[in-house]
């Protein structure tokens, strides 16, 4: 049995795979939290301007996502299947991101640059985030030790959370109460950069061994695309957690894309914007645990539809405490991250276990291309979300600095309202396909 076949079993090897996962989410937390925001309020973008463009670079790199599955199922280096790819997109998601971050600090930034560096990033953040994902079939060949292996994964990315909920604290200017302080900003960008360039590297090569360059193609995984997705269709496992995915993916993150604009704009307290996102990062690690224990006891599935209730709970919790103060918007907040943290740990792991019933059901195992198509149908869904809440956002005339009761409810629609609503959806889903027997 080769080592690609027994997967990584060594603990501290898994361990620096999953710092991946910090390495992508610092620069991926980073923007979900800031760029739609710094775009209006330190860019002078106008709203619906900054939306339309975020959703076109979603889109862009949705559609990316597709094009490096296809090229990693076929691909051969000196650096393995995945490595090549990795180490090219790491310095250039790096760079970009600097740059891109640097604009508040120029007078008028163009329209184009704007445009050209948010779509530089993209590309390379493609370049880093399926190879990585779809190592995970490789790293863990087991359904079982998935659950493990997402556990680190997300303590990753929650850290790299708490990171950024603790660095907002100093970029605001107490003297004029406004939020991300331009130099601040950027000084972050840099230094998160680096260190995402450093983890992804580090996490590709402790895992190269089952990325090892002289595998043999074969030609069950070199399938074209359009029959991986028609093996796909085939497999109930992975139709539902496509769906669920992609709904999950539009709705959850305009939580954390609207923190800002619920403290500044709403509420007219920006220093609150550090202590919401510590209580949902706590939230998070709070959660993790019990989570994987669940998972691993009652099943995926079902322990996936108790997360989404819980965050549906906290987003209800924030509309319905959360404006009366501080305090129950830290509760509804810290309720909402325990529910996020099972949604995003779980989803991973279903995919994985999609791909392996797609195998069985088809004989073709064509995990990047099946990775790639779930980042790609998530990915959209941001950018139409983001998208959406953008041309929300000029439609009711949001200014910067400003109280204004219609983009106010655009605000919370976005942030509480939908999140809530699509998490129901995806628990009714989820618990309408648990409860019906496998074909």
């Amino acid at each position: 049995m080769s080592s690609t076949d027994k997967g990584v079993t060594r603990g501290w090897r898994l361990g620096v795979y999953a710092t991946g996962n910090f390495g992508k989410n610092i620069l991926w937390g980073t923007g979900e939290v800031t760029l739609l925001f710094m775009l209006t309020d330190l860019v002078g973008m106008g709203p619906a301007l900054a939306g339309g463009l975020l959703l076109a670079s979603l889109v862009f790199d949705a559609m990316l996502d597709p094009v490096v599955g296809y090229t990693a199922d076929r691909f051969r280096s000196p650096f393995g299947k995945y490595g090549a790819l990795i180490l090219a997109g790491a310095p250039l998601a790096s760079l970009s991101f600097v740059a891109l971050y640097s604009l508040p600090l120029l007078e008028r930034p163009s329209i184009a640059l704007v445009f050209l560096l948010i779509f530089a990033f993209r590309f390379g953040y493609s370049l880093i985030d399926a190879p990585h994902n779809a190592l995970i079939s490789r790293v863990r060949p087991d359904g079982p030790g998935r659950a493990r292996l997402a556990g680190y994964r997300f303590f990753f990315s929650s850290l790299a959370a708490l990171v950024l909920a603790f660095a907002i604290a100093p970029m605001v200017n107490s003297e004029t109460g406004t939020p991300l302080s331009p130099l601040g900003l950027f000084t972050f960008a840099a230094v998160v950069a680096g260190l995402s360039a450093f983890f992804m590297v580090a996490s590709w090569a402790a895992v190269r061994s089952v990325d090892a360059h002289d595998t043999p193609p074969s030609p069950k995984r070199g399938v074209p695309v359009g029959q991986a997705v028609a093996a796909a269709a085939r497999s109930p496992i992975m139709v539902i957690t496509l769906i669920v995915g992609t709904l999950a993916a539009f709705a959850l993150p305009l939580f954390n894309k609207s923190v800002l604009y619920v403290t500044s704009a709403v509420l007219e307290r920006p220093d609150w914007t550090s202590p919401v996102l510590i209580s949902l990062v706590a939230g998070q690690f709070a959660a993790l645990g019990p989570w994987i224990a669940l998972s691993s006891r009652h099943g995926k599935m079902g322990t996936l539809a108790a997360a989404h209730l819980v965050a549906a709970t906290g987003a209800g919790l924030c509309l319905t405490f959360g404006l009366q103060g501080l305090s129950g918007l830290l509760a509804g907040a810290f309720v909402f991250g325990a529910g996020a943290c099972g949604v995003y740990t779980i989803i991973w792991g279903l995919v994985a276990d999609g791909v392996d019933d797609v195998a069985a059901r088809s004989g073709v195992m064509p995990e990047g291309r099946l990775f790639a198509l779930a980042i790609f149908l998530q990915k959209a869904a941001i950018g139409l979300a983001v998208g959406l809440f953008g041309l929300a956002l000029g439609w009711a005339n949001y200014e910067p600095g400003t109280h204004q009761a219609v983009a106010n409810g655009v605000i919370l629609g976005f942030g509480l309202v939908i999140p809530a609503v699509a998490a129901i959806c995806c628990a009714s889903l989820l618990i309408f396909r648990r409860g019906k027997p496998r074909p």
